[in-house]
């Protein structure tokens, strides 16, 4: 049976939109380049066409050049809310006091941090 696709960006699409973010609108050579030689030309055009399927990207032909440019059509915040999202989602019925309550449980929250949040949710930002 085949796997369903998520919306949600996998570790690969990640590597490749932070790139698309970092430099805005770039061509796959560029891209390919960017992610150090750890993934291939062929590699980036597909992952590039499959964050296009999912609506994270868009291409457009530049005048003159070879090619296509590809640019995020998603901004990084978007894509962290998405991302959040389905975490809480899958992994808390959709419950984000769950979610922080795991945090400070399995002390990914320290003390401080757990104060700055406290100070942000009250509305006393620091």
């Amino acid at each position: 049976m085949a796997r369903t696709r998520s919306s949600v960006l996998t570790p690969a699409e990640t590597e490749i939109m932070k790139v698309l973010w970092d430099l805005g609108p770039s061509s796959v050579a560029t891209v390919t380049h960017r992610v150090h030689g750890r993934r291939h030309y062929n590699t980036v055009l597909t992952i590039l066409r499959i964050l296009e399927h999912k609506g994270y990207v868009k291409h457009a032909r530049v005048p003159k050049q070879r090619g296509f440019v590809y640019q995020p059509r998603v901004t990084r915040g978007k894509a962290t809310k998405m991302f959040v999202k389905d975490l809480v989602d899958r992994m808390y019925g959709g419950k984000i006091d769950a979610l922080m309550a795991n945090l400070v449980a399995e002390k990914g929250i320290s003390p401080a941090e757990t104060r700055r949040l406290r100070a942000v949710l009250s509305g006393k930002r620091r």
